[in-house]
């Protein structure tokens, strides 16, 4: 099938393949005169999404759930024509409020001809999908799910690959806690530095999250279970920068660099002396300071939303020694296919 979708500021194409219990769309949009956006999705009947564009790659496990919204899906009883074909519209999600979100019309056999993203306030059309072409015929598996480079990470194995350094740190890793955790969901950071490339884990009982970047952040990754330990998101960016946003972005790394606070205040954690800076000085409604030593190393963190604090870290463990970049990489076993229930 091909549809042709529309949002508020661009329009493109997708054209969908659907076998079994896998379905593949291929999305192209317009974005401006001279550049376009492409990504493929796959989706696996009620086990989760995996989506692949320019950049990097997602996985998601289950539906992306909204906490302010209702997805139980509703039939409305209208009937429609598009394309000839004739399909029943379906409520597919709503607001707490009880006003509908996203409409779907659906055929007999199960193919969605059009749908439509609404503005819950105003029932202005903030998103749309419209089958242009359908065509019934047998698809391959090989056609329809992802193929397994997908699952292959080319992940830099040198910090010289990525055009913008840092000023040099030191490698260390750094265990926090949070001391302002409520009992029972104490929560453990674990930090390990290698040049420009920083690995966190924060682990509350089962439920784990990891962060890897570089200072630049031409590579992010993102890995979150839920509180039972399951695999829910994985998510993977590696992009390289044309000479000017690279410029832009090594001017904005100098100006943010932190600010010492006022009055000039230091501390003493595990034996080290660190002094406080404010990481964030432009930025409006919240703050973070962090007491640093001198080659960097926070050892004491706190985050404020309108001068109240609402958390804060402090350093239970610390060791300064090479860390190779084997230790910063996200697992390996997070790219496996039977860990994402892909086979």
């Amino acid at each position: 099938m091909t549809m042709a979708t529309h949002e508020s500021y661009r329009k493109g194409s997708k054209i969908i393949l659907h076998h079994g219990d896998w379905t593949r769309a291929a999305v192209t949009a317009d974005l401006s005169a001279n550049w376009s956006y492409g990504a493929v999705a796959y989706y696996l009947t009620n086990v989760g999404t995996i989506l692949v564009d320019a950049y990097g790659r997602s996985f998601l496990r289950g539906p992306y759930r909204s906490s302010d919204t209702e997805y139980a899906p509703r039939n409305t009883g209208e009937r429609q024509i598009h394309l000839g074909e004739s399909c029943t519209v379906w409520e597919v999600s709503r607001t707490t409020g009880d006003i509908p979100v996203h409409l779907s019309c659906v055929s007999d056999d199960g193919i969605e001809l059009w749908q439509k993203s609404l503005k819950s306030s105003t029932r202005e059309v903030t998103s749309s999908a419209e089958a242009t072409q359908i065509e019934r015929r047998p698809v391959s598996t090989e056609d329809a799910r992802p193929p397994r480079s997908v699952f292959a990470l080319n992940w830099p194995d040198d910090r010289d690959t990525l055009p913008l350094i840092a000023p040099e740190k030191s490698d260390y890793e750094l265990v926090m806690e949070q001391t302002m955790s409520p009992p029972g969901r104490e929560v453990i950071r674990t930090v390990r530095r290698h040049g420009p490339w920083e690995f966190t884990e924060e682990t509350t009982g089962k439920l784990r999250t990891i962060h890897v970047i570089h200072d630049f952040g031409q590579v992010r990754s993102t890995y979150e279970t839920d509180d039972s330990g399951a695999r829910q998101s994985l998510w993977i960016d590696i992009r390289v920068r044309t000479p000017a946003e690279q410029e832009r972005i090594d001017a904005h790394f100098w100006a943010a660099l932190p600010r010492p606070l006022i009055p000039d205040r230091t501390d003493t954690v595990l034996g080290e002396n660190c002094r406080w800076f404010d990481l964030m000085p432009a930025m409006a409604g919240g703050r973070t300071s962090s007491c640093l030593t001198k080659d960097g190393i926070a050892l004491k963190e706190r985050h404020f939303c309108d001068n109240s604090l609402t958390s804060e870290w402090t350093a239970i463990h610390i060791t300064r020694h090479p860390i190779t970049i084997d230790e910063i990489k996200p697992p390996a076993e997070l790219l496996s296919p039977q860990i994402w229930a892909i086979e």
